[in-house]
């Protein structure tokens, strides 16, 4: 494990639990940014963290979404009637 994973696991996430990969992605490998879902144990406790990465030529930065895990039905019952509305746009 490199040093950035070590003290973003430390500091911020926890141990994950599990990694369901992007759930959004822009841009190329070097500039761009990715929306990545996280389950992670922290504390005792299980959380839904959404980590967002934005890379540029000279930088990038990092920044952490974490809600309990206790809220994912509630939360799939919303994104379900998000998806359902036929006004948004559809993605593939």
């Amino acid at each position: 494990m490199g040093i950035f994973k070590w003290l973003e696991a430390k500091i911020f996430t926890g141990e994950v639990i599990h990694d369901y990969g992007p759930i959004y992605k822009s841009g190329t490998s070097a500039i761009g940014e990715t929306h990545t879902l996280l389950l992670c144990r922290k504390r005792g406790k299980d959380w839904i963290t959404i980590r967002h990465s934005h890379r540029v030529v000279l930088g990038f930065s990092v920044t952490y979404t974490t809600i309990p895990a206790e809220m994912a039905e509630a939360l799939a019952e919303k994104f379900i009637d998000i998806a359902a509305r036929r006004d948004l746009p559809r993605f593939r």
